[in-house]
């Protein structure tokens, strides 16, 4: 059965109105979003808000130090002999990790500790 024109015009109309308020809906939505933008845009140099609530800026999250140039002799001086008050060889047998045997390599590394003496105040009075 076909609709009748009375029909049709009222479904029209009925459409008209709906598209009327989508229209309005969207205007009202689309304010919104310019106020929030406006709002996104501002920080403490442009309004009242505190500095604290400044957006950080896209800084990429990794500062990479500068690398410096190694020295080789930054190390100091092995003392002589003469001035060396005590030796003690110290050597890894096992592996601490997976216990198995160690052996010796062709190099002796010597190192020196050097020990400060006990530091006491002079008190004056």
């Amino acid at each position: 059965m076909k609709p009748t024109y009375e029909e049709l015009e009222a479904e029209n109309r009925a459409l008209k109105d709906e598209v009327a308020d989508l229209k309005a809906l969207v205007k009202q939505l689309l304010e919104r979003i310019a106020n929030f933008e406006s709002q996104l845009k501002q920080n403490s140099k442009n309004s009242s808000k505190p500095p604290s609530s400044d957006q950080k800026s896209n800084l990429p999250s990794i500062k990479r130090k500068e690398t410096r140039p190694f020295h080789s002799r930054a190390s100091r001086q092995i003392l002589p002999e003469s001035m060396v008050t005590s030796h003690t060889e110290r050597r890894v047998d096992t592996c601490p990790r997976c216990r198995s045997a160690m052996f010796p390599p062709g190099k002796v590394t010597k190192w020196q500790q050097i020990e400060l003496p006990e530091i006491k105040p002079l008190v004056h009075q």
